[in-house]
C-alpha cells in the first residue's frame, strides 16, 4: 500500500519545475490562464506524479512488468496531450519563435519528421538492451522518461498544435496520421507478446508482486500496449472523424437557407439575313 503513494524525489521536483514553468509563463505574458486550461494542467501533473512515482517504483521496484508498460502509456499518450491543452497559444508563442528554437521546431513538427522521431524512439527504447539497462541504472531511466514526453508532445503536435505558425494538419491527413501511429506501438507490442521466452532480464527473478510467473507478466504487459494503446489511438481517430464531420455539416446550407441566384446563359437568337 506504501508504493501506492511513494512519491520519488525526482517526480516531486519534476512536477514543481513545470509548475513553476507554467506559473511564471503566465505572469510574463500578463494574462490570466482559463479555469479549463489549469484543470487540464493539474491532469497532466497528477498523471505525471503517478507514473513517476508510484508506476515506476512498482513497475522497476517490484518488478512488475504491466505496470512498467502502462507508465510508458502514460508518459506518451496521456501527459503530452493534457500539456499541449493546458498550454495557450501566447505561452507558446514567445519561444517556440525564438531565433535558436524556431528552425529545430519547425522541422521536429513536421508530421513526417515528427513520426519517425516518436517511432524511433519508443521502438528504440523498449529494445531489451536499453531496457535492462534502464531499469538497473536510474541515471538512465529519467533522461529516457523526459525523452518519451518529449517525444509525445512531438508526435502529438501534428493533431493538437495551437499555434498558426506551425498548424496542425487537416482532418483527413489528421485521421491518416493518428491511424498511422498504430505501426509503432504494434511493433512494440507483438514481439513482446508472441515471443516465446522472457525478452528482459530485470523481470525474470521472482517472486512476482501478483504471483504471475515473468512470462504471463510479458505477456499482459504486450497485451497491454498492442490493445489498450490501439484502442486510445482508435477513439482519437473516431473523435476527429466527428469534428471533421461537423465542420462538413456546418459548412453545408441549412434547408430554410436563401438560395443563391444563379446565373444562366440566355442563347442570343441569331440574326435574319
Amino acid at each position: 500500500m506504501a508504493q501506492l503513494l511513494y512519491i520519488t524525489p525526482g517526480a516531486a521536483i519534476a512536477v514543481a519545475a513545470l509548475g513553476a514553468i507554467y506559473a511564471l509563463g503566465a505572469r510574463r505574458a500578463g494574462r490570466a490562464l482559463g479555469r479549463d486550461r489549469k484543470i487540464m494542467f493539474g491532469w497532466a501533473m497528477v498523471a505525471l506524479l503517478l507514473a513517476l512515482g508510484p508506476m515506476d517504483a512498482i513497475g522497476v521496484g517490484h518488478r512488475f512488468f504491466l505496470v512498467h508498460m502502462i507508465e510508458h502509456f502514460t508518459l506518451t499518450l496521456i501527459v503530452p496531450p493534457l500539456l499541449i491543452l493546458a498550454t495557450p497559444d501566447w505561452m507558446l508563442r514567445p519561444w517556440m519563435l525564438s531565433r535558436p528554437l524556431r528552425p529545430v521546431l519547425a522541422l521536429l513538427t513536421k508530421p513526417l519528421v515528427a513520426f519517425l522521431f516518436f517511432t524511433l524512439l519508443f521502438v528504440g527504447a523498449h529494445d531489451p538492451l536499453i531496457l535492462d539497462a534502464a531499469c538497473h541504472r536510474e541515471a538512465l531511466r529519467i533522461p529516457i522518461h523526459l525523452l518519451f514526453i518529449v517525444a509525445g508532445l512531438v508526435m502529438w503536435w501534428p493533431v493538437m498544435s495551437p499555434l498558426p505558425e506551425f498548424p496542425p494538419l487537416s482532418y483527413p491527413h489528421q485521421i491518416l496520421y493518428v491511424f498511422l501511429l498504430l505501426i509503432p506501438m504494434t511493433a512494440v507490442a507483438a514481439p513482446i507478446t508472441l515471443a516465446h521466452q522472457v525478452l528482459y532480464t530485470w523481470y525474470m527473478p521472482a517472486p512476482h508482486p501478483l504471483g504471475l510467473t515473468p512470462m504471463e507478466d510479458q505477456v499482459l504487459g504486450g497485451l497491454f500496449m498492442w490493445i489498450v494503446d490501439g484502442l486510445f489511438l482508435m477513439c482519437v481517430f473516431s473523435a476527429i472523424f466527428f469534428r471533421w464531420s461537423q465542420q462538413e455539416e456546418g459548412s453545408q446550407p441549412g434547408p430554410g437557407a436563401p438560395r443563391r441566384a444563379q446565373l444562366r446563359a440566355v442563347p442570343t437568337p441569331h440574326a435574319r439575313v
